[in-house]
Formats: C-alpha cells, sequence, structure tokens
C-alpha cells in the first residue's frame, strides 16, 4: 500500500500581510482597487477580471477573476465580502469552491497630505502543507510586485507586468 493511501492530507492556510505608501491621494488608490476590469494592469497574476453585470464593486456583488497561479490558469468567482467607499474592498472566492482564497485592500490616509497606505490581506486556505513554503513564496512574490505595479499604473506608466 502506498505511504499516504488511508491517511489524511495535511491542509494549511497562508495568510499575507502586506503595507505600502503611496504618494497620491486615498480616493485615487481606493479608485485603483477597486476598478476590478484594470487588475490585470497591475497585478500581474491576474489575465482577466470583471464584475459580473459590469460596473463597480459593491457589498455582495459577483466577481470573476482569471488567475495564474503556479503555472495554471485558474478561473475564480469571487463575493465582494466587504466593501466601505473609499477604504475597504474585500474579495472571497464563493464557499463552493475547493480552495478559499481572499484578498483585502484597506487604504488609509497618510499623515502627509496627498498620500496614504494600502494594507492588502491574501489569504488562500486548502493548501497542501507539502506545498505550503512554495505557495508562501510564490504569493509573496506577487503580492509585492503587484504592489510595486500598482504604483507605476497610477503614475501613468505602464506598469511591466510579466505574463
Amino acid at each position: 500500500m502506498p505511504p499516504d493511501q488511508g491517511r489524511p492530507s495535511v491542509i494549511v492556510m497562508i495568510e499575507l500581510d502586506h503595507r505600502a505608501g503611496y504618494a497620491y491621494p486615498a480616493p485615487v488608490v481606493f479608485q485603483a482597487v477597486a476598478d476590478v476590469a484594470e487588475y490585470p494592469a497591475w497585478q500581474p497574476d491576474v489575465s482577466a477580471a470583471r464584475v459580473y453585470g459590469g460596473g463597480s464593486p459593491c457589498l455582495g456583488a459577483q466577481v470573476a477573476q482569471v488567475r495564474n497561479m503556479l503555472g495554471r490558469s485558474t478561473y475564480l468567482d469571487f463575493t465582494v465580502h466587504a466593501y466601505e467607499p473609499g477604504r475597504v474592498l474585500e474579495l472571497r472566492t464563493v464557499a463552493a469552491a475547493r480552495s478559499q482564497f481572499a484578498q483585502a485592500f484597506r487604504v488609509e490616509q497618510g499623515l502627509v497630505a496627498g498620500c496614504c497606505h494600502l494594507t492588502v490581506t491574501v489569504r488562500l486556505d486548502g493548501v497542501p502543507a507539502l506545498a505550503e513554503e512554495l505557495s508562501r513564496a510564490v504569493l509573496t512574490y506577487q503580492l509585492i510586485q503587484a504592489l510595486d505595479c500598482l504604483r507605476m499604473h497610477l503614475s501613468g506608466r505602464p506598469a511591466a507586468v510579466p505574463r
């Protein structure tokens, strides 16, 4: 009998928080993170995104994304779980998803006028323990890269988003 047959695999949750400062007013940064259709312009792991029915996200809205995760295109359906205009946007995969993925953006006004901080929390649940370190490293890299690309996107320069 193979060694893992009959034994449950260990599943873990990965949660990452990253905070970045931007030399832009909070409403400008929030507008960028709330513009779901523009995610491919600044999130390297997103190749397509939209709010079902069009328009802007609002509490309970459904969002579709095609994400490149570990070399594969993954189609994800999200629900807007939390939404505070100008401040908070949280997306969570629908309950029926095999792995739960959540992405939360929180924008806070900085101490200097015209500046703000963006905190992004990414949570991935349902990761096999054997893949935890690799998954954590990939998610960390993608998160930091996305925040750098957002800075370029806000400046009007095209973000060098590798595909």
